[in-house]
């Protein structure tokens, strides 16, 4: 990466368990003697197996299929992974149709286009994790396919960049998921990473569309996660930041994880979205996960938590406990708190409270179980931290209490008149 100058040669992976929900976990790294451990490293093979019995994978170099066998229900399934990407429509912006793709615009010409072909690979296994290290064309394309031991899921990290324009084309770069899932032209978004929404390939729900840009009329903000799913089958991918993605095909998911382009679009940057840094393109890096299969509501639902809230890693010579504070919350598997902070109430400046947020994590009809309405015993919620003497609910930001609000009642217009 362009750029990065670091002596490290090694990477650490290690398995952090019991994490208290509100607190910190000790963790002390120490430096031994070397082992005298062998390798365990394959190169350049046609066919590569890796994970555990939980969860199997083979991997086929020449087609980039994945085949999984997840060992909980000895159910196999498979998917497709490459990268492609569309030219950037090159234009004067004198007039819609000659609008150039860029900064706030998707304008490709054409459809997607392979990158290339893998040119090298290497399984490396461990103790914890095994990864499969992916290098494609051009030196400016890889990925990082690994599976956790004891996980049902796949991470894929890859980097992208420099994106090459020496040939005049500005290029914006997809990864792209397929399967033999029959979606028929329907997939699943979510809405600012919380409500998940149907969407149906070259269809409005409440107008109609003309299809003249039929690639990015499709295309959707994808703040956590994008679905396809059967009868039989659910493919969820999660990122870890925004990006666009569609299903512009039956079984398939892309997501939008590069771009560069060599003209202004004319919606007020006044430059090309052609950023350098070091002397030559940006290189992005980042990650998906990847699950498939019958039902993945409930893992696909905890895992997009994980990755947004993932911990925070301080490092320190000498550990004080007492800098963090300890102690676990009791809720349910449905209910996750989204605000917990200490607020002050000037008429009562000698008291302590707290604004407490709580969202239920399914919709309506989304799990047979964890959709159902809960219960949440506030007394409790905070044992062993702090006592609860009393609780007036609010509205959700937080600055008028709720039976204090009066709503306004809205007079509908009668039927057939304006």
């Amino acid at each position: 990466i362009p750029g990065r100058i670091s002596k490290a040669t090694h990477e650490l992976i290690f398995l952090a368990v019991d994490i208290p929900s509100y607190g910190a976990k000790k963790l002390v790294i120490e430096k031994t003697d070397k082992l005298n451990q062998k390798k365990d490293i394959l190169e350049d093979q046609n066919i590569y197996n890796f994970g555990d019995t939980k969860f199997n994978v083979t991997f086929d170099v020449t087609n980039k299929k994945y085949s999984i066998r997840n060992g909980n229900n000895n159910v196999s399934k498979s998917f497709t992974n490459e990268f492609r990407y569309y030219q950037g429509h090159r234009g004067s912006n004198d007039k819609p149709e000659n609008r150039a793709s860029g900064a706030y615009i998707f304008r490709p010409d054409g459809d997607s286009i392979p990158i290339g072909d893998i040119t090298h690979s290497a399984l490396k296994r461990g103790p914890l994790v095994d990864e499969l290290h992916i290098n494609y064309e051009g030196g400016w394309l890889s990925q990082i396919a690994r599976v956790f031991h004891g996980e049902d899921m796949m991470e894929m990290e890859w980097v992208v960049g420099p994106i090459p324009v020496d040939d005049n084309v500005g290029k914006e770069i997809i990864t792209l998921y397929c399967t033999d899932i029959k979606s028929n032209g329907t997939f699943y978004t979510d809405s600012n990473g919380r409500q998940i929404m149907k969407r149906e390939r070259n269809s409005r729900p409440t107008y109609d569309i003309d299809l003249l840009e039929p690639i990015s009329q499709n295309y959707y903000p994808i703040n956590s996660q994008i679905l396809i799913k059967d009868d039989s089958t659910q493919l969820g991918v999660l990122v870890d930041r925004s990006q666009g993605g569609s299903s512009l095909q039956d079984g398939c998911v892309e997501l939008m994880i590069h771009r560069r382009l060599l003209d202004d679009d004319a919606f007020g940057v006044g430059e090309a979205l052609n950023e350098n840094a070091y002397g030559t393109g940006l290189v992005s890096l980042g990650k998906h996960l990847v699950l498939i299969g019958q039902d993945i509501t409930k893992e696909k639902k905890e895992k997009s938590l994980e990755l947004f809230y993932e911990p925070l890693v301080v490092f320190q010579e000498n550990w004080d406990q007492n800098l963090f504070p300890l102690f676990d919350i009791n809720l349910p598997a449905n209910v996750h708190i989204l605000t917990l902070r200490k607020i002050l109430q000037p008429d009562e400046a000698d008291s302590d409270f707290v604004l407490l947020r709580l969202e239920h994590l399914y919709q309506v009809g989304e799990h047979a179980d964890l959709s159902l309405p809960v219960t949440v015993s506030l007394s409790g919620l905070f044992s062993g931290a702090f006592a609860v003497e009393w609780a007036r609910e609010t509205l959700l930001g937080g600055n008028v209490w709720s039976d204090e609000v009066d709503r306004l009642e809205w007079i509908k217009e009668e039927e057939g008149k304006k």
